[in-house]
C-alpha cells in the first residue's frame, strides 16, 4: 500500500483514541516535518541503488 493511505489510517486511528490534550497535541504538531520523517523512516523505497566503494572492488 502506499504511504499516504497507511498515513491517514494510522492518523484516524489514533484521532478516535486520543482526548483532550494528547487529540489536540496531534492536531497541531503532526506536520510536514513529522510525517517526512515516518515516510523516511517505516516507508524504503522499492528499489535501493547499490553502493559502489572503490576499495571493496
Amino acid at each position: 500500500m502506499s504511504f499516504q493511505i497507511e498515513h491517514e489510517k494510522w492518523m484516524n486511528d489514533h484521532l478516535k483514541r486520543r482526548k483532550g490534550e494528547r487529540l489536540d497535541a496531534l492536531k497541531r504538531g503532526h506536520g510536514y516535518g513529522n510525517r517526512l520523517f515516518v515516510e523516511g523512516f517505516f516507508f524504503k523505497p522499492k528499489t535501493v541503488p547499490s553502493i559502489q566503494f572503490p576499495w571493496t572492488s
